[in-house]
């Protein structure tokens, strides 16, 4: 491991020349804005990493270059003029070779922006902090939003189920269920009966009606033959009155045997006596329709049984329901307990990382020694010494570390030199001139 030796930069960006020897101490740096506090200190190891600023060359100037040496001897180089730049790592035995970007990351890996990191939300700093720790819970977090809407949704439906359920202000009583189908044979066989019976009944009625039409028929027919015989005689005996008319009227009287046709009129027999209809007797006729006192019978039976398989349907809704419930209720614990499985298994994969000893990390953000990492919580310096503690966790071979204490007072930076020094970690600290001066420097022992 190594610290920082010196720091040297040429027509960089605001700095026409600057050298800064450290020796490996930790520094504060002061200037105005922009006077080049932080060109000075991160220029370079940001351009290892990757970053290219838009401006690079000081204006007026056509060529310069920075380096860093370190206290185990290594060395940065960079070079940029009008054409173009180079980036150079020199070996603590002197050799030259093109930096590479593995020979980077093996010294200054990855950033961890303290300033940036503390002014971001809870969230924020958790996807961060995970970020940092290499850790991949892409998978995890697809299955924890697949099993956390599982378990929304199956939430719903046990409240729902629940609802339903509570809607019994009375459990449904359990009664033996009726057979409607069976009933309803028994009626139609009454109703048969009863047709059967109703069939007989008109069948006697028709059959008295028909002799009694069939009785006064003949009577009928008997008065109107004795009318017939009595027309008929009575036409006989105006004819031979007509013919002793004509005869007497033409004195041929003498000529016709009037009493020879008397006598033949009188030996015809005479009409009999007409019947009267009043003399039959009116049948006695029986009622056709059948007492239905049995088919009302079987009918309110049959509505009783409606009735009592409706509450026997009550009865099954309220089973039915309850079952669902209970599967419903089983079925959300289930999925509530696959997503604290899911949520036990990020934490497990984020412990196993050995995040520094006091921090926790949880969706609602970082917590410290049981605290929140926020303002409100911790003081400013627990928070700075905090985020360096996590900083600290992708450290490469330089163990050096650059912040802005803008917001840092004295007793806040002792503080953090304090646990600096336990781990042997220099600290690159830039603060603002507000007097607008030029960039200067002292060693933090210095300070305190």
């Amino acid at each position: 491991m190594s610290k920082i030796q010196k720091i040297k930069v040429v027509n960089l960006k605001a700095i026409s020349e600057k050298e800064i020897k450290l020796n490996g101490c930790s520094v504060v740096v002061t200037g105005a804005n922009r006077k080049g506090k932080s060109t000075l200190l991160n220029s370079l190891p940001d351009r290892i990493r990757g970053e290219k600023p838009e401006i690079i060359v000081k204006e007026g100037t056509t060529n310069g270059m920075a380096e860093m040496e370190l206290t185990t001897g290594e060395k940065f180089i960079w070079t940029f003029d009008s054409k173009g730049e180079k980036l150079t790592f020199v070996t603590k035995d002197g050799i030259k070779t093109p930096c590479t970007r593995e020979i980077g990351k093996r010294f200054f890996p990855e950033l961890f922006n303290i300033d940036e990191f503390l002014h971001l939300q809870p969230k924020q700093q958790t996807r961060e902090l995970i970020r940092l720790l290499g850790i991949d819970i892409t998978d995890i977090e697809l299955r924890y939003k697949s099993a956390y809407d599982d378990r929304t949704y199956k939430n719903k439906k046990r409240d729902e189920a629940k609802i339903k359920l509570q809607s019994f202000s009375v459990i449904p009583e359990k009664k033996e269920t009726v057979n409607i189908e069976v009933l309803q044979k028994e009626k139609e066989k009454i109703r048969a009966k009863l047709n059967e019976l109703y069939l007989k009944n008109k069948a006697h009625n028709e059959k008295l009606r028909a002799d009694y039409d069939l009785k006064v028929s003949e009577y009928h027919k008997f008065n109107q033959q004795q009318q017939e015989k009595q027309n008929a005689i009575e036409n006989l005996k105006n004819a031979i009155e007509n013919v002793k008319i004509i005869a007497e009227r033409n004195n041929i009287l003498a000529l016709i045997d009037f009493t020879k046709a008397e006598d033949l009129l009188a030996k015809l027999p005479n009409p009999l006596q007409v019947k009267e209809l009043s003399t039959i007797p009116i049948p006695e006729y029986i009622s056709e329709l059948p007492n239905d006192e049995e088919l009302k019978d079987i009918d309110m039976k049959i509505n009783e049984a409606i009735t009592l398989n409706s509450l026997n349907g009550e009865y099954d809704k309220y089973i039915t329901i309850k079952d669902f419930f209970e599967k419903a209720e089983k079925e959300a614990l289930e999925a509530d307990i696959n997503v604290k499985q899911i949520e036990k298994e990020k934490k497990d994969l984020i412990k196993a990382a050995k995040l520094p000893e006091g921090f926790e990390i949880t969706d609602d953000g970082i917590f410290i020694e049981g605290l929140p990492l926020s303002d409100n919580q911790i003081s400013t310096s627990q928070k700075y010494i905090a985020a360096l503690k996590l900083a600290f966790i992708s450290i490469g071979q330089v163990r050096s570390m650059h912040f802005d204490a803008s917001t840092l007072d004295k007793f806040n930076l002792s503080e953090i030199e304090a646990w600096a020094k336990e781990n042997d970690l220099q600290l690159l600290i830039e603060k603002p001139d507000f007097e607008g001066g030029e960039i200067q420097y002292q060693f933090i022992n210095e300070i305190i």
